[in-house]
């Protein structure tokens, strides 16, 4: 059973069922349509695209060395190929190493943003609830709620409340 059945089946039982006034916020349009959450896709894209940026730097460069191993096998002595391809092995590894840690680094990164504006998010949330006499808010996408009337979407207040 979802949240919101759960919620809605005990406030009977309350006996304060004419007292409740329900609200509905789409977490995913607020990230995506307010001020805050366009500036944090625009940081990640930059981070993203540094990363990138290197990763295809990095790529290029051990592309090099393979094809100078490739070309150069038949004239290196055996220890001589030995080393460049122990070269080339550890440049590799570097590499896999680097895309991990960016991969960690971005990741983190999204979170951290989402989570700084989902914190801000939420007190406001609690203010719009507070000052429109809102019993309960259910977040749309994560509450089990499949139908609900417009007129209780407080996301454009909440959007509007964010970028202010």
């Amino acid at each position: 059973m979802t949240l919101a059945a759960t919620i809605l089946l005990a406030i009977p039982s309350l006996g304060c069922a004419e007292d409740v006034r329900f609200g509905v916020v789409d977490m995913a349009r607020v990230l995506e349509l307010s001020e805050a959450g366009k500036k944090a896709r625009e940081e990640l894209s930059a981070q993203i695209e540094a990363a990138e940026s290197d990763i295809v730097e990095r790529q290029e460069e051990l592309l090099a060395l393979k094809e100078e191993i490739e070309r150069q096998a038949m004239m290196l002595s055996a220890d001589a190929l030995a080393k460049k391809e122990r070269e080339y092995q550890d440049r590799l590894l570097e590499y896999q190493r680097r895309v991990q840690d960016y991969n960690y680094d971005i990741q983190n990164s999204q979170y951290e943003l989402i989570d700084m504006i989902l914190s801000e998010t939420n007190s406001i949330v609690h203010d719009i609830a507070v000052e429109g006499g809102y019993t309960i808010v259910f977040e749309r996408t994560n509450s089990g709620v499949l139908y609900f009337q417009e007129d209780i979407d407080l996301t454009e207040d909440v959007i509007e409340a964010l970028d202010r």
